[in-house]
């Protein structure tokens, strides 16, 4: 009895009995499970409660934050008692009052718990400091950080030491150093900010205005809220103003002020989801966002919902975009109108009935839109920013997005009768500052003549004139560069623009970089890279994935005819993936058709393939189908293709007037060797000698070289018949000083331009 007396006293019976025994077999680990659990709270407190930014030594106290989070995953593997039983000998620990080991135990637990306590100060200290505090405050600021530093380093080689399998954060001194050159600029950035706010303190001494800045310097919240909202929304007697109310806000954030921290977008639970589900600040976890999406929901937050509408748009969940969308329209906050309208045009579908539901449930979003009483009428921005997802939201009408979205839905015929008219008044009606696409919708109606009378300067001026084009915009650029639109093709800033935008994950603009490198425009020709350009997209693009095809029927690559057929097949249908989601994005002749029927270049390829039954059981009617329908699309290479076997009768009845009504499609189309041809059918009929040399030139400019004869023959019979010498003269000495239509003779070249010279006197 004694000793079992002894093993269970009478305040054992206050716990239960298996906690109690796992007290008394772990009584050794204690005094460290005790010390870790201390250290935790400590660190985890500081985490949690730390300022969202410090305005001096902001990049050496996030290396300490960092430092002491390595540390905070570290501790669980300091104890020897397994991490599932530890509360349970803690409770009886705490149940029977230890306070702890003695001083000379688990010190190195114990410095760590004094770091902390010196990084919560040094944190606190420096989100104290609302303006510059000047040269030896912030040295001493530095020092204490750097002996800080230093008192990690050597508890960090005791715990290594120690216990050799832990992973610490290390501090070189290559780190320090290059943390001090950061914080070199913090604190460049600190004075620079302090100075603009002391400058508008003197405007305003002796005002209202002038005691609110002398109570925000002395570190009163209110005063800096009041500061921030005053030049957010321009009243007060401020003028609007987007830098200062930053610095207040900010300001006030870092004292934790909750108002403050929404406005920089990190305190509601929505908002905060959206920070995940971006990795805004914090490592992207898009579940666990989705996750807190529905609790902002659950607890009454209809941006919850707007949350989970986007969530549901990149995973191409249409019913709960549908449902999510709705539920924010009906608690009034119409700002999802974009994004439900955006969605229901993109949404990818093979179903012709639900396409079609789709664009006529966006026409109605469009009228909703259009018809409430708000949408010409912004609120004050510290409400607009209160009501955002997230702090980039743009504060600006709704109006610029429902004029280009319906001008989409008429310009398509989605949902409402084709009115490619109506769609370029809707456009014009936006401001092209608040809404580039607009812009470049404009720009291609020009240039096509659809909608608008043609004018492709005035298109072109357009586009070059813009510095926010989109990157769907500067794909569209640089592929006008590309082409001979303007008087020359411009390969390097075709290459430039495509580069640009295929960087940032452009599609349209990967396909229009490989078309350079196979033609060697603008860089040197490169069947390799064209096709590593081609496969980096192929996943993303089928542009790229057709391209990719083409040359896989033997150009440049592996062959893989029965590949390449399969792509063709898959590609050519209408409704494909890549057309939805670039329904409403205007592309340039030959290749950029609307993807909705069908990748144009894939339907060409698929038809020659079924013509010569290449990869495919062949079938000439059928390749000769798809050919009339990518022609009547506005493809010149079909056009050309056609005209070839309408003259040569290879694969059908020899029909010369079908094959000269296909040879002009593909001269009118910029197709190479179509202009070419056509060209000298042209100068063979004695018929417009100056369309004959403008096709010829830009021909050459494609690198065809069966047009460099007849160039120079065209050029010889302008001047034959005296008609405009003093044009042929300086054409016939570029042709050849440059090779085109000839070989290179300098000295030839020279005499045309001696006769030019007289010519001109």
């Amino acid at each position: 009895i004694k000793r079992i007396n002894q093993a269970f006293p009478r305040i054992a019976s206050k716990c239960q009995l298996g906690n109690w025994i796992l007290h008394q077999v772990h009584l050794k680990s204690q005094p460290r499970i005790y010390m870790i659990r201390q250290v935790r709270q400590k660190i985890e407190k500081y985490l949690k409660e730390k300022p969202v930014y410090h305005l001096c030594c902001d990049s050496s106290l996030e290396t300490m934050a960092s430092c002491m989070k390595s540390a905070l995953e570290a501790l669980d593997s300091l104890s020897d008692i397994d991490i599932s039983i530890r509360p349970r000998v803690l409770e009886v620990m705490d149940m029977i009052g230890y306070n702890g080991p003695a001083e000379d135990e688990e010190e190195e637990l114990r410095m760590l718990a004094h770091l902390t306590e010196e990084i919560t100060q040094l944190s606190a200290k420096c989100a104290s400091f609302i303006i510059y505090p000047g040269k030896e405050e912030n040295a001493a600021m530095e020092k204490s950080i750097h002996d800080w530093f230093d008192r990690w380093a050597e508890w960090r080689s005791k715990m290594l030491e120690a216990n050799s399998g832990l992973e610490l954060k290390n501090t070189s001194r290559a780190l320090i150093k290059w943390e001090n050159k950061k914080g070199t600029r913090d604190a460049t950035k600190f004075i620079q900010e302090t100075k603009t706010l002391q400058e508008e303190h003197n405007k305003y001494k002796g005002t209202e205005v002038g005691e609110r800045y002398e109570k925000a310097f002395a570190g009163d919240v209110p005063s800096m809220l009041w500061l921030g909202e005053a030049y957010m929304d321009g009243d007060r007697g401020l003028e609007e103003n987007g830098p200062l109310y930053c610095f207040w806000f900010l300001r006030a954030a870092i004292q934790n002020d909750p108002k403050a921290l929404t406005y920089y977008g990190i305190a509601t639970k929505a908002k905060y989801a959206h920070s995940l589900w971006r990795g805004y600040g914090c490592d992207m976890d898009k579940k666990k966002a989705e996750v807190i999406f529905q609790d902002a929901v659950d607890a009454g937050s209809i941006l919850g919902s707007y949350g989970l509408m986007i969530v549901n748009r990149h995973n191409n969940n249409r019913k709960n975009v549908i449902l999510n969308g709705e539920a924010c329209l009906e608690a009034g906050y119409f700002r999802s109108c974009n994004d439900l309208i955006t969605s229901l045009l993109r949404y990818d579908t093979s179903n012709e009935e639900e396409r079609q539901s789709d664009y006529a449930k966006a026409y109605e979003y469009c009228m909703t839109l259009r018809a409430h009483p708000d949408l010409h009428h912004l609120p004050k921005m510290t409400k607009w920013v209160m009501e955002s997802l997230y702090e980039q939201e743009r504060y600006q009408s709704l109006v610029p997005n429902l004029r280009y979205y319906l001008g989409c839905i008429y310009y398509w015929g989605l949902g409402v009768p084709q009115d490619r008219e109506e769609a370029v008044k809707q456009w014009e009606i936006v401001d092209m500052r608040e809404e580039i696409r607009a812009l470049e919708s404009l720009a291609y109606c020009y240039i096509t003549g659809e909608g608008k009378e043609q004018d492709v300067k005035r298109g072109m001026d357009l586009l070059l004139a813009s510095i926010d084009l989109t990157n769907q915009g500067k794909s569209a650029l640089a592929f006008l560069h590309s082409r001979t639109i303007l008087t020359e093709r411009d390969g390097h800033e075709a290459l430039k623009m495509a580069t640009f935008s295929r960087i940032r994950q452009c599609g349209r603009a990967a396909f229009l970089e490989g078309r350079l490198y196979e033609e060697g425009l603008g860089v040197e020709q490169s069947w390799a890279q064209a096709v590593a350009t081609y496969e980096g997209f192929e996943k993303e693009s089928d542009m790229c994935r057709v391209a990719l095809a083409r040359l896989r029927l033997g150009y440049g690559c592996k062959k893989d005819v029965e590949w390449a057929v399969k792509v063709f097949q898959d590609c050519s249908i209408s409704g494909i993936p890549s057309g939805r989601q670039t329904l409403a994005t205007f592309f340039w002749y030959k290749w950029w058709c609307d993807d909705m029927m069908g990748n144009l270049e894939a339907q060409v390829s698929l038809g020659m393939c079924m013509i010569k039954g290449e990869g495919v059981e062949k079938d000439v009617d059928v390749g000769l189908d798809l050919l009339k329908k990518a022609s009547a699309r506005g493809s010149g290479e079909a056009h050309f293709c056609l005209y070839e076997a309408y003259s040569q009768g290879e694969w059908t009845d020899v029909n010369l007037a079908k094959a000269k009504e296909h040879l002009e499609g593909a001269a009118n189309l910029e197709e190479p060797t179509g202009m070419c041809l056509y060209a000298e059918e042209l100068l063979d009929r004695g018929e417009d000698l100056a369309r004959a040399i403008i096709l010829l030139e830009k021909s050459l400019r494609y690198n065809c070289r069966q047009a460099r004869r007849i160039y120079i023959r065209a050029l010889m019979k302008r001047g034959q018949e005296g008609m405009g010498m003093d044009k042929a003269l300086p054409k016939l000495a570029e042709a050849y000083e440059k090779g085109l239509g000839t070989e290179v003779n300098q000295e030839q070249a020279r005499l045309y331009r001696m006769r030019w010279s007289r010519l001109s006197r």
